[in-house]
């Protein structure tokens, strides 16, 4: 018979065991669900990974298209300087999967393409892309639509994106859309390209694959060729939960579920009829104005087996336990009494350091979270984000589940690959390099697209090793601060160009204004003293002068006014309309000194200008007059060109030496203009105006003696046909 007091300490025994088991198996339970639900987040993280990769690389392409559609000669459809510009771009484009360039007209059909110019006249005015891009709706970058190859590549399946050229588009606010398109730019690429470069790399457990479809829930890729081309909700009738599943990704959901369908065999790459528990996340893609869907999955069995692995090893771990309860029975009843004590005590003292960790922990976060500035841990071995605090939540607008596990660079810089020189020198290399503190201005981005200048400084943390292992990266928004250094750099201009101005009045005062004063001064008192003079010839001094005082002061006012605007109102104009009568203003004085002035337009000359561009046309005409010897000519003439007119004067006077050629547009050049006649102000002033036109003014030797003025101004965006001028 065994003691009572054995027989219970034996039960307990057994009771112990028989707890620990129970304990073990709901622990075990635990463990495999937040396993399973841990499993399934990093499978949404590739997802979504996958998902920003592929939006990323097509809208790379698309990007390279608007910019070729942004060139003039590709606007005109100009055939020479197009099929140069597509052919440059399809070098780049070719190593990046592309395999052909197209441009179609406004009416949809194929002006140029680049690989198969035998398709050149075609009308591909019926495709989806063409009439959504067509479409008032459309407000994407750009389009895509998946196509079938034909002729060599045949059978094969693709990719097309297409960007609208639009009408003069560099000269359109982003924020509108013109009335109409000059063309669709086009390029394609084989859908084993995408495949091989973001879906069919990613798994997430050994039997794991991905699915890829579009929003009609047509299977892009699967790791059943079988299923290509096919409804995926058709394919999986009789799973309902799987179907629920294809419904929400077709609808551009994201998320992750579980369900049970066929399992999929690796060696006949083929679904199977029998059945298997799978976990799958799903992330859209937004592929321009189209949507797809990528949805990473495995079969539960996978992170089971490592928790079976795990769970045996408990097993063992429990029947050692139970076999040294069973034997050390004995042992443990002599020792219960002390070995209770001795527990309490581990107990308490494991009590006090898991309060001290959870304290140290609760203190660290909101230390963190009281920072002003936006910190971040990162892994040094990838660049991913361990952790980051609540102001680098708000910062750039994201949840901490759009920030964890990404890298920093993506986050913070929108971009695929780490910064470096000479853009963006990266303080975290540096700390990794010199294994010290580092710091750098960058630009960070929001969520939105708007732009955050910050100061980031990095310190290294360290393993037991020594080794660097995290780095902490701060990131302090000193936008506020750059905004202040751009206001005061605007300020010293300003007050660079106030200086300028007063330098410039200065001089005229000194100089130019006070000549003629003298002179009205002189032939005053000459009159008062009744000295025997001409006085109608000094009164005539006298008018003249003060009229040259008059037109000095006109012409200050009008310099202050031209210098201080940077932007004027412009009209279409004709520039014969606009000259005609400048140049009969000026015959009585050209009359006067028996000179002439020819003026022969031939049709019409439209741009878009001010009426102030009269001043330059005046300014120069008067000159040519003023400055010639009698009985010589003043010729006026209109040349166009592409983008552009050129109205030149033509005269026979002294000529202007070619040192003093460029100074003479320069008011403040006077002093080192000796020989020059004139104050030069009436040039410097149609200088600015012409500047103000995004034109250029310049002076030319005059083959037959004397010198040739020049003004380029560009021609308006819409000229009237059969508008030109000789």
């Amino acid at each position: 018979m065994i003691p009572k007091g054995q027989r219970n300490i034996l039960l307990l025994s057994l009771c112990l065991v028989a707890l620990f088991l129970f304990l073990g198996y709901q622990s075990y339970r635990k463990t495999e669900k937040a396993a399973l639900e841990e499993f399934n987040q990093r499978q949404l993280v590739l997802a979504r990974e996958t998902a920003s990769g592929i939006e990323l690389y097509l809208e790379s392409l698309a990007r390279d298209l608007r910019v070729l559609g942004r060139n003039h000669a590709v606007q005109r459809l100009d055939e020479e300087k197009t099929r140069q510009a597509m052919g440059n771009l399809f070098s780049e484009l070719k190593t990046l999967g592309v395999n052909d360039i197209g441009l179609l007209t406004a009416d949809g059909l194929l002006k140029y393409n680049v690989t198969a110019p035998q398709l050149e006249g075609a009308d591909f005015s019926w495709r989806k892309y063409y009439q959504d891009i067509r479409s008032t709706s459309f407000n994407s970058k750009y389009a895509s639509e998946f196509i079938e190859f034909k002729g060599a590549d045949a059978g094969l399946r693709g990719v097309l994106i297409a960007v609208p050229v639009y009408d003069d588009a560099d000269t359109v606010h982003p924020a509108a859309r013109p009335a109409g398109i000059a063309g669709v730019l086009i390029c394609t690429m084989k859908l084993d390209v995408l495949i091989s470069k973001f879906v069919a790399p990613v798994t997430s457990s050994k039997r794991g694959h991905t699915y890829l479809l579009d929003d009609r829930r047509h299977v892009l890729w699967a790791p059943d060729s079988a299923l290509f081309g096919k409804d995926l909700l058709r394919e999986a009738r009789g799973h309902p939960a799987f179907q629920s599943v294809v419904e929400r990704m077709s609808t551009g959901a994201s998320g992750q579920s579980e369900y049970s369908f066929r399992r999929f065999d690796e060696s006949s790459g083929r679904y199977l009829q029998e059945e298997e528990e799978v976990l799958i996340a799903y992330s859209p893609i937004h592929a321009g104005n189209a949507l797809w869907s990528v949805g990473v999955w495995a079969p539960k069995e996978g992170p089971r087996l490592l928790l079976q692995a795990a769970y045996r090893r408990q097993m063992l771990l429990v029947a050692l336990a139970v076999l040294s309860v069973i034997g050390g029975t004995s042992y443990a009843i002599v020792q219960s009494t002390r070995g209770n004590r001795q527990l309490r005590r581990d107990i308490t003292e494991r009590t006090k350091i898991e309060d001290a960790l959870r304290r140290s922990k609760e203190f660290f976060e909101t230390t963190l979270d009281s920072m002003n500035d936006a910190v971040s841990i990162i892994n040094v071995k990838d660049f991913s984000i361990a952790g980051v605090n609540r102001v680098f939540l708000e910062q750039y607008g994201l949840k901490e589940e759009e920030v964890i596990g990404k890298s920093c660079y993506g986050v913070t810089h929108r971009r695929l690959d780490p910064c470096g020189p000479p853009d963006d020198v990266c303080p975290l290399t540096e700390t990794l390099r010199k294994g010290e503190h580092a710091v750098a201005e960058h630009v960070h981005y929001q969520s939105n697209g708007e732009k955050v200048f910050v100061e980031v400084s990095t310190s290294p943390i360290r393993n037991e090793d020594g080794n660097i292992a995290q780095v902490v990266h701060v990131a302090r928004d000193i936008t506020r601060r750059k905004q202040a250094e751009e206001d005061l750099r605007k300020y010293a201009g300003e007050l660079e160009e106030a200086n300028r101005l007063k330098v410039l009045f200065t001089d005229i005062i000194g100089h130019d204004l006070l000549n003629p004063a003298s002179v009205i001064r002189r032939c005053s008192e000459i009159l008062d003293s009744g000295e025997e003079e001409d006085a109608a010839e000094l009164r005539s001094a006298i008018q003249r002068n003060a009229r040259k005082i008059e037109e000095m002061v006109k012409s200050i006012s009008k310099y202050a006014r031209v210098e201080s605007v940077e932007e004027i109102e412009k009209t279409d104009q004709d520039l014969v309309g606009v000259l005609a009568p400048i140049i009969e203003r000026f015959e009585p004085d050209a009359a006067d000194k028996s000179m002439t002035i020819e003026f022969d337009p031939k049709g019409k000359a439209v741009l878009t200008a001010s009426p102030l561009i009269e001043d330059v046309f005046s300014n120069i005409l008067s000159n040519a007059i003023k400055y010639s010897p009698r009985n010589t000519t003043v010729l006026v003439n209109i040349m166009e060109g592409r983008e552009d007119w050129v109205v030149s004067f033509a005269d026979e006077g002294e000529g202007i030496p070619d040192a003093f050629k460029k100074a003479i547009f320069d008011r403040f050049e006077r002093h080192e203009k000796k020989g020059v006649k004139g104050t030069g102000l009436g040039l410097a002033i149609a200088k600015r105006i012409v500047d103000l036109h995004a034109g250029s003014i310049w002076v030319e030797d005059n083959s037959a003696g004397g010198c040739t003025f020049r003004v380029r101004l560009p021609k308006r965006s819409e000229q009237p046909e059969g508008s030109a001028a000789g």
